[in-house]
Formats: C-alpha cells, structure tokens, sequence
C-alpha cells in the first residue's frame, strides 16, 4: 500500500507539468515549458551542453533573438538579457554581463551584435571575448546528463527536461520516506511525512518548476538520511552536490561540523568536513577555469537586505513567506533537531541577510523550498506527542497545506508572486 501510494505520487509529479487550470477554460493538458526569470536561461545552458557540447551562451542568445529554441519553444524571438558573465580569455577579465550593458534598453542590429547598450568600457564583442551561465552550472549540467541518452531535439529538449526536473522533485518525496525510517519512524509515520512534503508544500509545484529547488531538496534529504546513518563523508558529499546547484548549501556541512565537533564527535567531524572541503575546493577550482572567479551564484551578486524585515519577509509574508504556503511548518519549526538548527541556520541566516528583491520573482517560498522535506520529518515526532485535539488542529493544518499546493501547482503560470491562497480564487 505505501509503495502503491509511492507510486501514485510519481505519476502526479509526472502529470502536473503537464496540467494547467484557468477560469477561462478550466483544466487542460499543455506542454511544459519554461516560463519566466531564470528559467530560459537555465533552459539555455541545457541546450547548449547538449547540443553546442560546451558552457559558452554568446551564439545562443543570437540564435534566440533569430527564432530559435535554445531557451525554450516560448522564447523565440525574444530579446533577452544575458544572465552571463563575460570573460576576456585574454586578459582574464571577468563581470556580470548586466554590469557592462544596460539591460532596461536595447538597440536595433543584426546578429552576432549585441543589441544592449554598453555602459562599461572592455569585453567588446570579439573572439576573445566569451559568455558562460551567471548562475550555477550544476542543475542545467544535471538535467542534460539525465535527458541526453534519450536523445532530445531542440524542439523535445524542454519537454524531457521538465520530466527529468519532476522525477527529481519526487525522489526528494521518496528520500523523506527513507530518512523517516531511519530516524526511527514506523513506515507509516514516514509515509506520512513524505506526503506532508510531497503533497502539501510547494514542493509539487517546483517539480514543474526550472528551478532548482526542487532537486536541491532531494540533495538536503539524502544529506540528512546519511546523517543519521552514521555516514558524515556521504553527508559533506550530498551537501557539496547541493552546493553544485546553490553555493550556499555547502554551508549545511560546516553547520553539521562543528555541531558534531561541540559534542566531541570529532572524528565524524573532521570526516563531513573534510569530504565537503574537497567537493568545494573542486567546485571552485571549475568555477574558476569557466569563469575565472571561483563563486558563481546568480546575477544579482550579494546585496545586503536593509533591516530585519527580511525575516518577516521569508516566514509570513503573503506572496513569499513560509507559513503562508506552508501552515503546518509553523509547528515544526517550533521542534526541529538540533541537526536540523545547525545545519539549516548557516544558510538562513544568509538568505535574510541579503535583499533578494525581495526574494525573487517566483512562486512562494522558493528559497526555502530545499527545507521542506527537514520540516516534514520534523512533525513527526510532534504528531507522536500530540493530544487528540493538537492532532486535529495538525490535521487541519496539513489540509490547508494540501488545498494551497495543488492548485498552486496546477496554476502554477499565474502565481508568481501572487498570495498563499490567490489559486482558490476560481474567478480569477
């Protein structure tokens, strides 16, 4: 039965991307596909790994702006910014392409121009003068290496993409199960936190989602489940893998090391660290040969947030914050492990300490969407000790989580940036 439902969930993961509801024409299949922010420019880089077989993007946001699909179906013809950074192989000069050109106004040319005005001298369009991924190569890297052996087309890239992107999202659901039992929960107070997570949180809706939250995820369970089965070299290890993807999730291992260093466990310690320093030494080593900067972790840079507000932000606010998508995390933040503190507060702390605009153009709250898995298990040990009357009102939690997750999912197009409970209006 738990396996039968493990199961279902896959094919809801499978199916949602390929759903879509409106008031106008109600429930309909639709092809996946990118839709905005960061998306095409992921969906860039996937392409150019698969079909340029290198990280260079200059040529492919000209054969965008020509008609092509290199960023998905929906952006041909499209003037993009380039979320790049421009490296002069000649010099070793390295910057943010959206410091060197004013993205807000454009020129018109002919391809191979750059129709953007220049507002910094250097990196002139030139032999010399290349353009790889301002944002983490790993994700885009991870779902080329996934679709590649089924051998996509330009055209079928995006829509293989997209199923390699929910089947990851729904192995994090699967990992939140097997961590559960590890920790010591029957199969069905595991199952249950797997649902929880699977169901109930904007996890489903970034297994439709060309973000990599939803995989960073699966990378954060398996970390914890390797933290709990006494293997902390596994551990760093699945915490450099989801620093691959977002540079600061490696903090996650530095957070763990010296919790275990405080309680004497300095053996476990001096292993987690050891195994996540290799993996970020080496993470950095190719970041720098690509990019020639050792860091590459988006196109805004680190901008500090300007007051505390940012944490309010994060956790409550209507169109962003935690609980607002995901009320029964307002339980489990209250009783989370200390594994979970310690690794988790490394990286919080960095999120609402940086002004993120205020956390992204997105759905919900996709900067902490990684953590939900942690939350899921994290209630658990509360369902346990509940009374009759706490568990009702968990209960009742977890079903207002449920009814904003899955239209969330299936509206996904229309919620960005819109609030927790904006998919209920059904006139809209």
């Amino acid at each position: 039965m738990r396996a039968a439902l493990l199961v279902a969930l896959l094919f809801l993961y499978l199916m949602t991307p390929r759903l879509e509801w409106t008031p106008a024409r109600g429930l309909q299949r639709v092809a996946p596909s990118v839709l905005s922010g960061d998306e095409p420019h992921y969906m860039m880089v996937v392409n150019s790994i698969l079909f340029d077989h290198d990280l260079r993007l200059e040529d492919d946001y000209g054969r965008v702006r020509e008609g092509g699909a290199q960023a998905g179906l929906g952006f041909r013809g499209n003037e993009l910014d380039h979320h790049t950074i421009l490296v002069d192989r000649r010099t070793g000069a390295h910057g943010l392409w959206q410091d060197v050109y004013d993205w807000h106004t454009h020129v018109r040319c002919r391809w191979p121009c750059v129709p953007f005005r220049k507002v910094l001298p250097g990196f002139d369009p030139g032999p010399d003068v290349i353009e790889v991924s301002a944002h983490p190569i790993g994700f885009p890297a991870l779902l080329a290496l996934l679709i590649a052996p089924f051998r996509p087309t330009l055209e079928t890239s995006e829509s293989y993409a997209f199923t390699a992107i929910a089947v990851l999202a729904w192995l994090a659901v699967v990992a939140t199960y097997f961590a559960g039992k590890r920790a010591g929960f029957t199969p069905n107070e595991a199952l249950m936190a797997a649902l929880l997570a699977g169901i109930a949180s904007p996890l489903l809706a970034y297994g439709r989602s060309m973000f990599c939250e939803g995989t960073a995820a699966l990378f954060l369970t398996l970390a914890y489940w390797a933290l709990l089965a006494g293997r902390p070299a596994l551990a760093g290890a699945a915490c450099v893998a989801a620093a691959v993807l977002k540079p600061p999730f490696g903090l996650v291992a530095l957070g763990w090391a010296a919790l275990r260093w405080r309680q004497g466990r300095k053996r476990e310690a001096i292993r987690l660290s050891t195994a996540a320093a290799a993996g970020g030494a080496a993470l950095m080593l190719f970041n720098y040969a690509i990019a020639r900067t050792p860091v590459i972790s988006g196109t805004a840079g680190f901008i500090p947030a300007s007051g505390p507000e940012a944490i309010g932000v994060h956790f409550f606010s209507n169109t962003h914050g935690l609980f607002a998508f995901v009320p029964w995390a307002a339980v489990a933040m209250f009783a989370l492990p200390l594994e979970m503190v310690s690794g988790a507060a490394p990286v919080l702390f960095l999120v609402v300490a940086a002004d993120l605009g205020p956390v992204g153009y997105c759905y919900g709250p996709r900067y902490l969407v990684p953590f939900i898995p942690w939350l899921a298990l994290a209630m658990v040990p509360i369902w346990r000790r509940g009374s009759p009357r706490a568990r009702v009102g968990m209960a009742a939690l977890a079903a207002l989580g449920l009814l904003i997750a899955v239209p969330g999912a299936v509206r996904y197009r229309e919620m960005w940036d819109q609030p927790s409970l904006a998919a209920l209006w059904f006139s809209r």
